[in-house]
């Protein structure tokens, strides 16, 4: 409740003089600060408020002193409404700082999910495409082996045809040769023996057979001439070319080989029970202290060095080399050097040359993983059939030493050798072996002719004389041959090397 101020000395004088002024403010009460000399009840007229009620001065100045204590309550209300205010300012000035760099925060993490799905949709996308690419790779190579199939059966049926007129053609052999022994005369004689002449011999024919044989010997001899022994014979030159073209330049080859060896884990049983007894291996490792080369060259060694690796040390390379060092490595060049035509080494057709490995040996180095390798060296006999085992060609009345002689022509008479090559293998089923990956390289080293003075009284004239009998009689298959040859040998040179493959492991 508020109290009117005391009436100044002035006011009360003015009261005094005009009552009116007092009885005028007699109903009012004290409601305002804005005039703080009112008036007091009627009929009081001028008598001093303070005069009649002391204790009203008292209560002014009370009320003065709240009203202090007051304003400077409010004024420290409104200091601290103030403080307050900075305050909220400040922590709404952090809140702002702070959602600014929520904000922030967000969208950082907005723009690093966006990256994350476009990174997850390009990787998605990308092993589709790998996928897809990989799907695509696989119908070709099921394509491809769906037509090598196809192909190998029908290799299949012109072995078996081939099979069939070489049977044909032996049997009407063995039919003229049994006709010639009940039928023959003794006539002529040459070199001391005398060959009985028949009806049913074509003269012709062995003459002409008689100067393609010399002209095989020629070409086995490389047609050399002098004593030049460093000259190349252009047959081994012809040979090589082919090995590099067919084989060595051609980089599937090794990669088809190493896909053969490994989906052939029998290979390594066969090369270490059957072909290690009777070939000649050696292998070169690494001694584990001193690091200096150990050559292992007996059977019982080898076996026991690989049978040490098979705990878990053997990595894939040398089980490949292991399994690929047989008679398996010999498949593709023999297949090579089997045909007809100067640029052959072997002609089955016209000749029914035959080449047999006389000796063969493996080089295993395994001392450097990334460079190991296997090193075959082959000498290879060609030889055709000899036809000495006609025992109607010869006349009785031999010397001793005849007798002797003949006997020993008995024993080897199925083929006579022309000539011997030695072939060089080398494998590497690392990737590393070579700029361009695995290592596959076939090489024909050299020809030399085993036979000689084979003209008119030569020491080899018989020989020669009773091969070529022989060869002539079968020249209606040669030529039935050569007619189906030119046919056949493209789709025939696929499949050698399985036919090859079975052979060896059927002899194992």
């Amino acid at each position: 409740q508020l109290v009117w101020p005391p009436a100044t000395p002035e006011e009360r004088r003015e009261r005094r003089r005009d009552p009116s002024v007092a009885s005028s403010c007699g109903n009012s009460t004290i409601n305002t600060n804005e005039d703080f000399s009112q008036e007091l009840a009627p009929g009081v007229g001028s008598i001093d408020p303070t005069a009649l009620y002391p204790e009203v001065e008292n209560a002014q100045t009370r009320s003065n002193e709240e009203a202090t204590k007051l304003i400077a309550a409010l004024e420290e209300q409104l200091r601290q409404s103030d403080q307050r205010a900075k305050i909220l300012e400040q922590r709404l000035q952090i809140v702002k700082e702070s959602g600014d760099a929520v904000i922030r925060s967000l969208n950082e993490e907005l723009a690093d999910v966006a990256e994350d799905r476009a990174r997850a949709e390009s990787a998605m996308i990308k092993e589709l495409s790998v996928l897809d690419s990989q799907r695509r790779q696989e119908r070709d190579e099921y394509e491809r082996r769906i037509q090598e199939w196809v192909a190998l059966d029908a290799d299949r049926k012109i072995e078996i045809e081939e099979y069939q007129r070489r049977i044909e053609s032996l049997l009407g052999t063995v039919r003229i040769m049994d006709s010639e022994s009940g039928g023959a005369e003794p006539s002529g004689r040459d070199g001391g023996r005398n060959i009985a002449p028949s009806p049913l011999r074509d003269l012709e024919a062995e003459k002409k057979m008689h100067k393609d044989l010399i002209d095989y010997i020629h070409l086995l001899e490389g047609n050399s001439q002098g004593n030049n022994k460093k000259r190349i014979s252009p047959l081994i030159s012809t040979i090589n070319g082919a090995f590099d073209i067919e084989f060595n330049a051609n980089p599937t080859v090794a990669d088809d080989m190493i896909e053969y060896y490994r989906s052939r884990p029998e290979l390594k049983e066969f090369t270490l029970k059957s072909e290690l007894p009777r070939m000649d291996y050696e292998v070169l490792i690494l001694d584990e202290q001193t690091n200096e080369t150990l050559k292992l060259t007996d059977t019982d060694e080898i076996r026991s060095y690989f049978a040490t690796l098979e705990g878990g040390s053997m990595d894939e390379e040398v089980e490949l080399l292991i399994r690929a060092s047989n008679q398996s490595l010999l498949a593709d060049p023999l297949s090579m050097l089997t045909g007809e035509g100067e640029g052959k080494l072997v002609h089955s057709g016209s000749f029914h040359s035959t080449v047999i490995a006389t000796e063969c040996s493996f080089k295993l180095d395994l001392r450097h993983e990334g460079q190991r390798r296997v090193k075959v060296h082959c000498e290879l006999a060609v030889c055709v059939p000899s036809g000495a085992d006609n025992a109607a060609g010869y006349e009785g009345n031999l010397t001793p030493e005849d007798s002797e002689s003949d006997q020993k022509l008995e024993r080897k008479s199925a083929t006579l050798e022309l000539a011997r090559a030695n072939l060089a293998i080398q494998f590497s089923p690392s990737p590393t072996s070579t700029p361009s990956g695995p290592l596959v390289k076939y090489t024909l080293l050299d020809i030399k002719p085993t036979i000689d003075d084979y003209g008119v009284d030569g020491v080899n004239e018989t020989a020669i004389q009773s091969a070529v009998m022989v060869l002539a009689r079968d020249r209606h298959t040669h030529i039935r041959y050569n007619e189906n040859e030119a046919n056949s040998v493209a789709s025939r040179s696929s499949s050698v090397k399985n036919r090859f493959i079975s052979r060896v492991k059927q002899l194992s």
